[in-house]
């Protein structure tokens, strides 16, 4: 998102403080969350040994909240919608991860050593992480319009999630 003028970006950064921004992405997860959606809110933070890594598990914090959905179910993976209800930096990465359903490629939080059949295929298809910036709703900053942008599923997350359901 780019604003052109000085009063948008000031009413964009309201909009973002108020919460009135609605961030969804979809994410390649490692294993099956038992419910079909949920919401995971915690303290955030940085990782007390490593500076570069950011926590759900610390004592003290600024709030973070995120809500997912489950879309689609795969063998030893999972296809969720995810809801950012707060902004901070890796939230979804950290939640989903802390959670048990690391992204799949995700060197910094995800899961280390043996994959299931399937999911270095998966990951290899993928070649990132499996997480992708898939709508954003806000009110336009001039007319309280609301305006709604949808970017659809990449080919790489698309060939990743044939390999998945393959498998």
């Amino acid at each position: 998102m780019v604003a052109r003028t000085d009063g948008a970006l000031a009413t964009l950064q309201a909009a973002f403080k108020r919460r009135d921004v609605d961030k969804r992405y979809l994410a390649i997860v490692h294993g099956q969350p038992q419910k079909d959606e949920g919401r995971i809110e915690t303290l955030y933070g940085r990782h007390p040994r490593d500076r570069k890594r950011f926590t759900g598990r610390v004592k003290e914090g600024k709030p973070a909240s995120t809500q997912w959905r489950v879309l689609e179910r795969c063998a030893h993976a999972a296809l969720l919608e995810v809801n950012l209800l707060t902004g901070r930096t890796h939230q979804v990465r950290v939640h989903l991860s802390e959670a048990g359903w690391p992204l799949l490629a995700d060197a910094t939080y995800g899961l280390r050593g043996k994959r299931a059949p399937g999911v270095a295929e998966a990951e290899a298809a993928l070649g990132r992480q499996g997480l992708h910036a898939w709508r954003l709703r806000f009110p336009h900053p001039v007319s309280g319009e609301p305006l709604s942008f949808e970017a659809p599923v990449p080919p790489d997350m698309e060939a990743a999630l044939a390999v998945l359901r393959r498998a």
